[in-house]
C-alpha cells in the first residue's frame, strides 16, 4: 500500500455517512444541582469521533471548581454551569450536523 492508499469506507461518502451518523448524543439536563456536579462524560456525551475526550473532562472539572470557589458553595452557580454545559453540547451538535451535511 502506497502513501496515497485510502480505506474503501473512507473513499465512499455514502458508506462513510453510515458510520458518522450512527452515534449516541446525550445531554444531562441537570448537570449540576444543590449537592452535585456532573463533569466529563457524566455532563454530556457526543460522537466519539468528534468529541473532546480528556479536554472535556479537564475543562468541566476546572469550571466546576471555579463555580464552587467563586460562589462560596455549589448552589449559587448551578444555573450558570448548567447553561455552559448546554451551550457546549449544542455547539458541538450543530457543528457535527454541518459536517454530516457535507459528507452526504
Amino acid at each position: 500500500m502506497g502513501k496515497d492508499w485510502v480505506h474503501p469506507v473512507l473513499s465512499n461518502k455514502q458508506q462513510l455517512a453510515k458510520y458518522i451518523l450512527d452515534v449516541s448524543w446525550k445531554l444531562n439536563t441537570s448537570p449540576a444541582s444543590g449537592n452535585y456536579i456532573a463533569i466529563g462524560d457524566a455532563a454530556f456525551t457526543t460522537d466519539p469521533s468528534t468529541s473532546h475526550g480528556v479536554l472535556k473532562a479537564i475543562m468541566t472539572g476546572i469550571m466546576a471548581a471555579d463555580m464552587i470557589t467563586r460562589n462560596s458553595g455549589l448552589s449559587s452557580g448551578v444555573a450558570s454551569y448548567n447553561n455552559w454545559i448546554s451551550k457546549w453540547f449544542f455547539t458541538d451538535l450543530y457543528g457535527i450536523a454541518g459536517i454530516k451535511k457535507q459528507v452526504k
